[in-house]
C-alpha cells in the first residue's frame, strides 16, 4: 500500500458523503439507469479518495453478479446495520428507489439533529473552558505576584487570602501531577463508561438528571420513531425492525427495551400492549399512538408524526438551551470573580490600616 493510499484511508467518511451518496443514486435509479453505471458516475463526482474506494469496491462487486445488499456488508462499519438491512429490503421487494429516498430522509433528519444538539453545547463548553483557563492563569501568574507583595509586609491575612495562596502555591508545586491526575480520571472514565456495567449505570444517571434526562429521552425517542417508522415503511418485518432500531438509538436502556419489544412481537404480542409497561422510557401518549397505529393499520405514518413532534422538541430545546444555561455559568463565574475579589481586597484593607 502506498503512502497516500494509506493516507486516504485515514480520511474520515462523513455523514454529508453518504447523504450525497444517497441522494443521486436514489435519482440516478428512478431515472432508469441500472445499478453499476449509476455508482461509476457517483464515483467520479465524489471528492473524498477513501470514499470513492469503498464504492469502487461496491460497483465491482456488483458488476461481478453480487446483489447491493451484500455488497454492502463488507463495508457495513462505514454505512451502518440500518443502511444495509434497508437496501437489502428493497433489493428483494423491488423498490430500491423508494427505499433509498426513505433512507435519504432518514438520515439526513439524524444528521440535523445531531447538528443542532452540538451547536447548543458549543457556547457553554467556550465559557466554561475560557472560565477554567483564565482561572488557573491567574492561580499561576498573578497571585504568586500578590503572595510576594503580602509577606514583604508581614502582614496577618485574612482567611479567604490565605487559603487563595496556598491553592496557589500548590498549583505551581504540583501542577505537572495535577495535570497527571486530571487525565487519568477523564481516561478512567472514559473507559468506564465503554465497559458493559459501567456503561448501563452512566446511561441510567443520564436518564435521571435533572435537565439532561428529559432532553436524552426526547432525542431516542425521535431517533426510535423515526428509525421503525422508515424500517416499516418500507415493509421489514416489525421483529426485525425493532432489532435493527435497536442499533441506532444510543441509550443502552433503549436498545434493551428494543431488544425485549423484539421477543414479545416474536412471541404474538402487539408493539401497543408492551410499550405502556415501560413508561419510565416511553410516555403513555406515545404508547397510546403506538397502539392507535397498529390497530388502524398505519402505525408507519403514527411513528413518522410521532419523530416529528419529538424533533421538534429537540430543536426547540436545543435552541433555548444557552440561555438556560447561560445564568447558571453567570453565576458561577460571578462566584468565583467575587471570591476572588474579596481574597485580594480584604489584605488591602489591613494592610492600610497598619500603615
Amino acid at each position: 500500500m502506498t503512502l497516500q493510499a494509506y493516507l486516504d484511508k485515514l480520511t474520515p467518511i462523513t455523514v454529508t458523503d453518504k447523504l450525497f451518496f444517497v441522494q443521486y443514486l436514489s435519482m440516478m435509479l428512478k431515472a432508469g439507469m441500472s445499478l453499476a453505471p449509476a455508482l461509476a458516475s457517483i464515483i467520479a463526482q465524489t471528492k473524498n479518495r477513501h470514499f470513492q474506494s469503498i464504492l469502487s469496491d461496491i460497483r465491482d462487486a456488483i458488476e461481478h453478479g453480487t446483489s447491493f445488499a451484500r455488497a454492502l456488508e463488507s463495508h457495513e462499519r462505514h454505512f451502518g446495520a440500518l443502511f444495509v438491512n434497508m437496501v437489502r429490503i428493497g433489493e428483494l421487494s423491488g423498490t430500491l428507489e423508494h427505499v433509498l429516498s426513505e433512507l435519504y430522509t432518514q438520515m439526513k433528519k439524524e444528521h440535523e439533529m445531531r447538528g443542532k444538539v452540538r451547536g447548543a453545547l458549543v457556547y457553554p463548553t467556550i465559557v466554561i473552558i475560557a472560565m477554567i483557563t483564565i482561572g488557573a492563569g491567574v492561580m499561576i501568574f498573578i497571585v504568586p505576584k500578590m503572595t510576594a507583595m503580602f509577606n514583604e509586609f508581614k502582614a496577618t491575612l485574612p482567611l479567604p487570602t490565605r487559603i487563595l495562596m496556598k491553592t496557589s502555591a500548590f498549583m505551581i508545586d504540583h501542577g505537572f501531577l495535577m495535570a497527571l491526575a486530571t487525565i487519568l480520571v477523564i481516561g478512567g472514565f472514559i473507559f468506564a463508561i465503554r465497559r458493559p456495567r459501567g456503561k448501563q449505570i452512566w446511561h441510567t444517571i443520564l436518564l435521571h438528571m435533572p435537565i439532561i434526562g428529559p432532553i436524552v429521552i426526547k432525542i431516542n425517542i425521535a431517533r426510535l420513531t423515526r428509525t421503525l417508522g422508515t424500517l416499516l415503511s418500507t415493509a421489514v418485518p416489525i421483529a426485525d425492525a425493532l432489532t435493527i432500531t435497536g442499533t441506532v438509538v444510543t441509550n443502552i436502556h433503549y436498545k434493551q427495551l428494543l431488544a425485549t419489544c423484539a421477543d414479545s412481537v416474536k412471541r404474538g404480542s402487539a408493539l401497543g400492549t408492551i410499550f405502556p409497561e415501560m413508561p419510565k422510557l416511553i410516555p403513555p401518549t406515545l404508547a397510546q399512538m403506538v397502539m392507535v397505529g397498529e390497530q388502524t393499520g398505519s402505525l408507519d405514518t403514527m411513528l413518522k408524526e410521532i419523530a416529528i413532534f419529538y424533533e421538534n422538541e429537540v430543536e426547540q430545546i436545543m435552541s433555548t438551551l444557552p440561555s438556560l444555561i447561560e445564568p447558571l455559568l453567570m453565576l458561577i463565574l460571578g462566584v468565583g470573580v467575587g471570591s476572588l475579589a474579596v481574597a485580594i481586597i480584604m489584605p488591602m484593607y489591613s494592610l492600610a490600616q497598619q500603615i
